[in-house]
């Protein structure tokens, strides 16, 4: 299938380069990346969120069925 892109000429210039020092064809550089990042097993990266702990005072508690008390009381934290 022939495609158009829009590439920055800077890494146009680099895959033409190394297409050129691998005997290769910027369609054979594309077509192939493309299918690394196709078929790449996508494991998702597990996060783990660390509490810290500060001293403070407690907020004063907020009535969460009603929207305007919650804002006020987030307005009026600090």
């Amino acid at each position: 299938m022939k495609t158009s892109l829009i590439i920055q000429d800077e890494i146009y210039q680099a895959a033409r380069h190394r297409a050129v020092e691998s005997r290769r064809t910027i369609s054979d550089i594309v077509e192939s990346a493309l299918r690394d990042w196709l078929t790449v097993d996508r494991q998702r990266t597990v996060h783990v969120l660390k509490w810290k702990s500060v001293r403070g005072r407690r907020p004063p508690a907020a009535n969460v069925d009603d929207r305007e008390s919650l804002y006020e009381a987030m307005e009026g934290w600090r």
